[in-house]
């Protein structure tokens, strides 16, 4: 397990915390996992996972697949 920050508030704002389920996905081509944060005050948020090219992703995303349909997707 990894433990990470998100970034700082914006000025005036009390918090930044997480709107939803973080989504894992290979992002910037460098192989590797990141993990993909909407945040309050920051935006989306990006955060890589250093060593997990050869992981698998089984349920990468909140209901399982980027519609939201509560079902895994199998790749054909």
């Amino acid at each position: 397990m990894y433990r990470i920050d998100l970034p700082a508030p914006a000025i005036g704002q009390a918090w930044n915390g997480a709107l939803a389920a973080p989504t894992l996905a290979r992002v910037d081509g460098s192989g590797n996992l990141a993990v993909v944060v909407g945040t309050v005050a920051s935006g989306v948020v990006v955060y890589d996972l250093p060593n997990t090219a050869n992981a698998r992703i089984l349920w990468g995303t909140g209901r399982g697949n980027y519609r939201r349909s509560g079902t895994a997707e199998v790749a054909p």
